[in-house]
């Protein structure tokens, strides 16, 4: 099967767009390894045939925040490439249009990795489980925190692209 998606911004192949989502961290370890390792360039254009690139790269941010943004520098250097890996892979559950236990086509969590995972033990006795608008209020939350990371960056790179831009010829005049 194949699938064309529109080229990224700056006519980027849309594999390229997709890896551009890994954590500045997580890519300079990569570039000391050799760079991006063939294998998770093949899983990346794989799910290209299964989502689209703006839904890799939510998996990719969000997999980031959830699993690995709390490791050091040491730790993440040592994996760098099973990161890179577990970040593109695909969800465990059968379900094509399940990404990480939520539906991505419903607002709610996907019912066959709930069966698969949830651990009757671990119910309270007492009480309701949280209900689905909890976990969607949930989900947006973290969603706003990665948007916002994200706008924090790019400004912040912005603004260091524009300190390290020599001078205009007309700002070094002297009057």
């Amino acid at each position: 099967m194949t699938v064309s998606h529109p080229p990224g911004p700056q006519g980027q192949h849309p594999a390229v767009w997709v890896t551009q989502a890994y954590p500045p961290v997580l890519q300079a370890a990569l570039a000391r390894h050799g760079g991006l390792p063939a294998s998770v360039r093949q899983l990346v254009l794989h799910e290209l045939h299964h989502r689209t690139p703006a839904e890799l790269r939510e998996r990719i941010e969000r997999r980031w925040y959830a699993r690995f943004s709390h490791l050091p520098a040491g730790e993440i250097a040592d994996r760098a490439d099973e990161i890179a890996l577990d970040l593109a892979a695909a969800p465990a559950c059968l379900d094509p249009r399940c990404e990480d236990g939520w539906q991505l086509d419903a607002d709610h969590g996907c019912p066959r990795c709930r069966q698969r995972l949830v651990n009757t033990n671990a119910l309270p006795l007492d009480g309701e489980p949280a209900s689905t608008a909890t976990a969607a209020a949930a989900v947006a939350s973290i969603r706003r925190t990665i948007l916002l990371s994200r706008t924090a960056t790019h400004a912040h790179q912005s603004k260091a692209d524009q300190r390290r831009q020599p001078p205009s010829p007309q700002s070094t005049r002297v009057s």
